[in-house]
């Protein structure tokens, strides 16, 4: 699902393949390794900065070795707004990135707070204008103990950033941790079926206004609490719920959805 409407920025690794030179190989390898080295030395000294953008580069090439929880999608159907959040983790369990996104017809925010030693150390917020690629901006929150340091704007993708004066609120967390833990503006009340092609659909309604979301009820999530909700719809419209979900792929079509997997009413 993820994919279908999250814009990612990627790092591309293109290795030329030359048979019968092990030696340059060799030397290759070596000198990947040494870069490596480097960027790890460089989070450690130098200036802020650059330690931070170091730390922040080699946690965009780790993503695919994390694990990560997703909020459920939600969307508003009237303002065409599409939100959901993403939580990554190390090997250890350890909470490296979060991401934030919000997806229009216009264009999409793209929010990281990057996490060092249980602190965040970077936010990178990002907004992309599908009617103007020149409207592309970046800025980048750089944080030290906890306290914010400093801020860039980058106007261009690959140009260099201008440190600016900032004043306001620092865009916090808050909002992708509701969307996962579905408290808050995201708590849910339940909003009927839908039928469709694939399978009945549960509708859960946010606490934000005009946002829902739908999950799948198929035979994995077939227990007695959605079938009491779907033979007693009307009795039940409005009523507080809390739902657990996986990510599946429909057999029909390969597509990834959100499979229906417990829920129970709350106070």
């Amino acid at each position: 699902m993820k994919k279908n409407w999250f814009f990612l920025l990627a790092v591309t690794l293109i290795f030329a393949a030359c048979s019968g030179e092990e030696k340059s190989d060799k030397k290759k390898e070596g000198q990947k390794e040494e870069n490596k080295e480097e960027v790890a030395d460089s989070q450690e000294t130098g200036p802020l900065k650059q330690r931070i953008d170091d730390y922040v580069f080699s946690q965009d090439t780790s993503f695919e070795s994390y694990t990560n929880k997703s909020s459920l999608p939600f969307l508003n159907n009237k303002d065409q707004i599409e939100l959901q959040s993403f939580f990554h983790y190390n090997a250890d369990g350890v909470l490296k990135v979060v991401e934030e996104y919000q997806n229009t017809a216009q264009g999409q925010d793209i929010r990281r707070w990057y996490y060092k030693d249980d602190q965040v150390v970077c936010l990178s917020d990002i907004h992309v204008d599908y009617q103007n690629e020149e409207n592309w901006r970046q800025k980048k929150f750089y944080f030290e103990n906890g306290e914010l340091q400093m801020v860039d704007e980058f106007k261009e993708l690959d140009g260099e950033g201008t440190t600016i004066e900032f004043s306001g609120d620092v865009p916090t967390t808050d909002n992708a941790v509701n969307m996962l833990e579905l408290n808050g503006d995201f708590a849910l009340t339940f909003s009927g079926f839908i039928e469709q092609p694939a399978g009945a659909f549960i509708v859960v309604k946010a606490q934000r206004d005009g946002f829902t979301s739908a999950l799948v009820v198929d035979q994995g999530g077939a227990d007695d609490f959605v079938k009491d909700l779907y033979d007693n719809q009307k009795n039940y419209l409005g009523k507080k719920i809390k739902v657990q979900w996986e990510s599946v792929v429909d057999p029909s079509n390969g597509l990834k959805q959100n499979a229906y997997r417990g829920g129970a009413f709350v106070e």
